[in-house]
């Protein structure tokens, strides 16, 4: 319970959801697209830099990426 009391808090704080008592959790409309792709942008230069260092190429990553999106869209169909 504390966990997920824990990542309502993080996700409130980060502006993803907003916390309403007679919904719940909303995910909250007004996120700052552009900011969030500057910092998935630096968060993503990290690991692409450390898996150049182990010889991972684009095609490897782009196959990681679409394999992703494959899950979220397999549990968003659920």
């Amino acid at each position: 319970m504390h966990t997920v009391n824990k990542a309502y808090h993080v996700l409130k704080q980060e502006g993803y959801i907003s916390l309403d008592k007679r919904r719940g959790a909303v995910i909250a409309v007004d996120v700052d697209k552009l900011q969030q792709l500057e910092v998935m942008k630096e968060q993503l230069r990290i690991v692409l830099a450390r898996g150049r260092c182990k010889n991972i190429s684009r095609q490897e990553v782009h196959g990681l990426v679409d394999e992703i999106f494959d899950e979220y869209e397999l549990h968003e169909n659920r």
